[in-house]
């Protein structure tokens, strides 16, 4: 089988989405607070809780405009054909579907992971507001993984982060894929065709992450009837637990921290 290679660290930053994303939709009481693009003399800008953050289709999320040796990695973007034009009518490269696609082609990348909307939570004030404002983008990411390729573009959700109820209720969209070490190291294949399963279905997959490698599931220990060892893996504070899975995703994770794994 050919080695892939699939990033685990990609991004849509929030001065990539659609201008009118959210301003579309959002309730009358939150017209002015909720993320909106407004043109001025330089081009789009975003408004986010009345205040204007920066560019649309801007650099990161700082929301910049590009600048020649602003940073040395820019340059060598754009002198690869990457524009940030934030005048109307132009196609952000990373929300753009057949773009992202070619620029996963471009880079070598079979498949990819991809963070959305960083700080958004932290822009936006009012909680309610917030929770909403997350919803309407992970309706969204969910359906432009569809649009673009289900089998090598997989986005994950943004989860309120001021109340837990909240949180569980949007994570109810999203499941946890628990990749152990056998099938994050030896055959990731496997991790990758449930992964396409739950995206096809509609769902937006999170990983367990572990610095340095993957949890053990511990069956090794157990098909040698080493329980206590297997048990040892669960007792370590840092191994996911039920709790902390449903913190992301509203699941109960319930084997993970069973008497009888």
């Amino acid at each position: 089988m050919p080695e892939k290679l699939i990033s685990g660290d990609n991004h849509i930053d929030l001065t990539y989405l659609p201008p009118d994303l959210w301003s579309s939709e959002a309730p009358n009481k939150w017209k002015l607070l909720a993320p909106r693009v407004e043109e001025m003399d330089d081009g789009l800008h975003w408004f986010v809780d009345a205040q204007d953050r920066g560019m649309w289709n801007g650099i990161g999320p700082g929301f910049l405009p590009y600048q020649k040796g602003m940073f040395g990695h820019i340059d060598e973007m754009k002198d690869l054909g990457f524009e940030w034009n934030s005048q109307p009518g132009a196609k952000p490269r990373p929300t753009t579907p057949e773009l992202r696609l070619a620029d996963l082609d471009r880079d070598g990348l079979s498949a990819e992971i991809i963070y959305g909307c960083l700080m958004i939570n932290d822009l936006i004030g009012d909680a309610g507001l917030r929770t909403w404002a997350d919803k309407t983008y992970n309706d969204w990411v969910a359906d432009f993984a569809k649009r673009s390729d289900p089998n090598r573009v997989f986005p994950l959700a943004i989860v309120p982060n001021t109340d837990p109820l909240e949180a569980a209720a949007e994570g109810k969209k999203a499941v946890v894929l628990f990749v152990d070490t056998f099938n994050g190291t030896f055959e990731s294949e496997n991790a990758l065709a449930a992964a396409r399963v739950l995206a096809t279905a509609g769902y937006l997959v999170h990983t367990v992450a572990k610095h340095g490698g993957h949890y053990c599931c511990g069956r090794t220990y157990l098909s040698c009837g080493m329980v206590e060892r297997a048990k040892a893996l669960i007792a370590d504070p840092n191994y996911p637990s039920s709790d902390t899975l449903s913190a992301v995703s509203g699941l109960l994770a319930s084997a993970l921290t069973s008497d009888n794994p």
